[in-house]
């Protein structure tokens, strides 16, 4: 029996325009902060409702707790994990479910982390011998991301929180940006639902909801050539971009440096670290041709 049948509620876009055409929602779709279809709006509004109505259940059982325990907590962080490999709309996702959530929970008091921030340096790396493992589990700062995430739950103002660019492809130096606990923090990246077994808790830990974006390792590679292609070509007048340093090869040569990358390093972690958390996840995301949903599926329990 396959497992994920077996665990999950599976809706296609038939199921959920019924769903949502049975309600009004106090909702604007006009003003998204990125431009996609209006089938795509259907299956994000379904995709965010279910995480407004998990967060509403959430939030009056917080209530009730702190009424009982008499100790109230002053503040209370619903998080939500995004996982998923490499270019397969994380970013993309957690800026579209931040739009709806503010919407539907009435609050623009929303942050989106990536874990990106807390990967080690580049120094770090090659001092480590790590830089052909960038993006695998022991490339990140796993206790800089856990303390990270204990401070949000506590509630705790002026939070530091690293900052990665991706213009330079490294952690900037000694600059980082502070944030104050939100009502809800949507962490995305690669290795949301992995699990560290040289720490006593890990990321899942903290995590109240959690989406695991799916799609075919071939439309993946699609849409990671077209990413980095595009910074190919911007970085021929920017110095201070990481891609400058290709900027002598030919298209067809970076193509092959960058296929190789993939071979060496993005299938590997996709295929050893990545794909097998999927099944701990609340909800999959299944994607197609154009990063196009083609069904949800909801974990029964």
């Amino acid at each position: 029996m396959n497992f994920l049948d077996d665990n999950y509620l599976t809706f296609n876009d038939q199921d959920w325009n019924s769903r949502i055409q049975k309600e009004p929602f106090p909702i604007t779709l006009d003003q998204l902060p990125i431009k996609i279809s209006d089938a795509q709006k259907q299956a994000y509004l379904f995709i965010s409702t279910y995480i407004s109505i998990q967060y509403q259940h959430w939030a009056k059982q917080q209530k009730h707790i702190d009424e009982y325990l008499t100790k109230q907590h002053s503040h209370h962080t619903y998080i939500i994990g995004l996982a998923g490999g490499v270019a397969v709309g994380k970013t993309t996702t957690a800026t579209l479910l931040k739009s709806y959530l503010t919407q539907l929970l009435q609050t623009d008091n929303i942050k989106i982390v990536s874990t990106d921030n807390f990967l080690l340096s580049n120094a770090k790396l090659h001092e480590k011998g790590l830089m052909e493992r960038k993006g695998f589990p022991e490339s990140y700062d796993i206790k800089a991301l856990l303390h990270f995430l204990n401070q949000v739950k506590l509630g705790k103002k002026n939070i530091q929180v690293p900052i990665y660019s991706h213009q330079t492809y490294d952690v900037s130096p000694d600059t980082s940006r502070q944030m104050t606990s939100p009502s809800v923090l949507i962490l995305e990246g690669i290795n949301v639902l992995e699990r560290t077994p040289s720490e006593t808790v890990t990321i899942t830990d903290f995590l109240n909801h959690s989406l695991y974006i799916d799609a075919p390792e071939t439309m993946a590679i699609k849409w990671y050539w077209n990413r980095v292609s595009r910074l190919y070509e911007k970085a021929k007048e920017d110095e201070t971009s990481y891609f400058k340093r290709f900027s002598a090869l030919t298209r067809e040569e970076f193509e092959q440096v960058a296929m190789q990358t993939w071979d060496r390093i993005n299938r590997p972690n996709l295929k050893q670290y990545i794909s097998p958390t999927k099944n701990r996840a609340n909800m999959i995301i299944s994607k197609g041709l154009n990063h196009q949903i083609e069904q949800i599926h909801i974990k029964k329990y």
